[in-house]
């Protein structure tokens, strides 16, 4: 599996408040990559295409670099361990995967700032 890299990538104003968050910015800038602000993570809006399979296709190549707003543990089912997710989504389009019905409109992979 070749290593994930984005096409389009948004950042959280505050994420550029990390270290983290500024590498991330420098080395997107430096490959040229598109880079767009967001207000929010949960909240990404005009991602490019003409219909809903092209914009679920690109929202599969963006990274949304943001910071969590809270560090609640979350049930990790079916075991019984906790987790506190760092990460969400999945770049990728497995067609048996369960995912691709449950991430409904947000399939875009985010990252969260961790030094907090």
């Amino acid at each position: 599996m070749t290593p994930f890299m984005p096409k389009l990538v948004y950042f959280e104003p505050r994420a550029l408040e990390y270290p983290l968050g500024k590498e991330l910015y420098e080395k997107f800038t430096k490959m040229g990559l598109e880079i767009r602000e967001t207000t929010s993570h949960n909240q990404i809006r005009n991602l490019p295409g003409e219909n809903e399979l092209q914009k679920y296709r690109n929202a599969k190549a963006t990274l949304v670099v943001g910071v969590r707003k809270t560090l609640k543990f979350d049930t990790s089912k079916p075991s019984a361990e906790y987790a506190i997710p760092l990460a969400t989504g999945c770049m990728g389009h497995c067609h048996y995967c369960y995912l691709q019905t449950t991430l409904g409109n947000k399939p875009y992979v985010r990252r969260v700032c961790e030094s907090r």
